[in-house]
């Protein structure tokens, strides 16, 4: 019996098989793009194979509380992978900067993805177009695009944008590596060990937390401490238990201030002003 990776890349490969071989894009041979673009399609076909999984799985789980848990666990497995997908995607869109895609691609892509599994099955994706110089975008950056495409507010669109950066590694403007702000929540949402939308929250409420990080040589050991905190909190409590966490985390970090704001006033007991001088 195969183990738990093998198992993974053979049925993985089986699906690439049953995938027909790449055609020609719109604008020429597809040697280069379809072979990019493969890996989409695998995405495009595994939508509706996972709602026909979910149908399927659900009208066998009958009276049987074993199969009804097992339903329950793995369903919500799909959307934490769903959950870390969605965050994958805002920051490559991120780094492809989505916002500046030409308006002819844009209107074939929407054709092409109008039916996953057609698109699956038929031609590649087509050619990137570069924006004339000078031309005003379609839209202004890359939340708005998710806001008009995905049909999201505003709101909903910059909270992604912002828990991409947040919680995953992207490239910046120069070609390197960006960190993730809050890596061991990152790995949270790449373990799947939580609600993505639960993590997502988290680290924005631990980003607020950041000015009142005490400056000096120990505020960043203090905030990896904390973030430590936090993360094995998300991976084995609830919501509630989380908030808890970060309430506490916030009075500690009150009281600390206030110390030190002590120590300073301490120094200044017994000055009087004199008043200005000259200069």
């Amino acid at each position: 019996m195969p183990n738990t990776p093998t198992l993974v890349a053979e049925v993985l490969d089986a699906v690439k098989a049953a995938l027909p071989g790449p055609t020609d894009t719109l604008e020429g041979p597809a040697t280069a793009a379809g072979a990019r673009g493969e890996a989409l399609r695998v995405l495009a076909v595994l939508v509706p194979v996972l709602r026909l999984a979910l149908d399927q799985a659900a009208s066998g789980i009958g009276a049987s509380p074993v199969r009804a848990a097992a339903f329950v666990k793995l369903s919500e497995d799909l959307y934490r992978q769903a959950g870390y997908g969605q965050l994958l995607a805002a920051s490559c869109a991120g780094d492809a900067q989505v916002h500046t895609i030409g308006e002819e691609p844009l209107a074939t892509l929407n054709g092409l993805l109008a039916d996953p599994a057609a698109f699956a099955a038929g031609p590649a994706l087509p050619g990137d177009v570069p924006a004339k110089p000078g031309r005003t975008p379609l839209y202004r950056d890359d939340a708005d695009f998710l806001a008009a495409r995905l049909n999201l507010t505003h709101f909903q669109a910059q909270h992604r944008v912002q828990s991409a950066e947040n919680l995953l590694p992207h490239t910046g403007f120069n070609g390197k590596e960006v960190p993730a702000k809050f890596p061991l929540l990152g790995r949270v949402l790449t373990d799947a060990a939580a609600d993505p939308k639960a993590v997502a929250t988290l680290a924005k409420k631990f980003e607020h937390l950041a000015p009142d990080l005490a400056p000096g040589s120990d505020g960043a050991a203090t905030a990896r401490r904390l973030e430590a905190e936090l993360a094995e909190a998300a991976r084995t409590r609830n919501a509630q238990g989380t908030a808890k966490l970060l309430k506490d985390q916030a009075k500690r970090l009150d009281e600390v201030a206030a110390a030190r704001r002590e120590d300073i006033e301490e120094l200044f007991i017994g000055a009087h002003f004199l008043g200005h001088t000259r200069k």
